[in-house]
């Protein structure tokens, strides 16, 4: 990687993580983070991490997107490359119960598996609502997995 490229992700990471932000606007809420580390010397590594949380309450529907990634290498070798990506959504029956739906899809190489996704459906109880210092929720639920392995030639 050519030095104006790391000297321009060095940058971008630091006014990024400057201004990393969480937002609240009509029930909004965002959060961004980027962040990046290059070494050199006797080795030269390279890591890039983001994530961001997107937060949407609209009345008794609550919708949620998170996504977060990872990269490393280590003399231009990659060591680590994971994504991962859940989307989930909410409806408030009550103050006492809720379904959910939940999907997700991780894509981390270095882990056994090509990709794995899943899928969920949830009831939800909320137990102790009346309660300062505590809260305890109970859920039950299906779901479905699909894993796609890696094949060694």
């Amino acid at each position: 990687m050519s030095k104006l490229t790391k000297a321009l992700l060095v940058a971008v990471t630091l006014i990024t993580s400057a201004a990393a932000f969480g937002q609240e606007e009509k029930n909004l809420t965002t959060e961004i983070e980027l962040g990046a580390i290059f070494t050199s010397g006797n080795t030269e590594d390279e890591n890039v991490k983001y994530g961001v949380v997107v937060d949407w309450n609209k009345g008794v529907w609550d919708y949620r997107f998170s996504s977060d990634g990872f990269r490393s290498s280590k003399d231009s070798v990659l060591a680590a490359q994971r994504l991962y990506h859940v989307a989930r959504v909410e409806y408030a029956f009550n103050e006492d119960s809720y379904v959910l739906g939940r999907l997700a899809y991780e894509d981390d190489r270095f882990s056994g598996f090509d990709s794995q996704s899943d899928a969920s459906v949830s009831y939800g109880r909320n137990l102790l609502l009346n309660k300062t210092n505590m809260a305890l929720s109970v859920e039950v639920g299906a779901g479905i997995r699909r894993s796609e392995t890696v094949i060694l030639p």
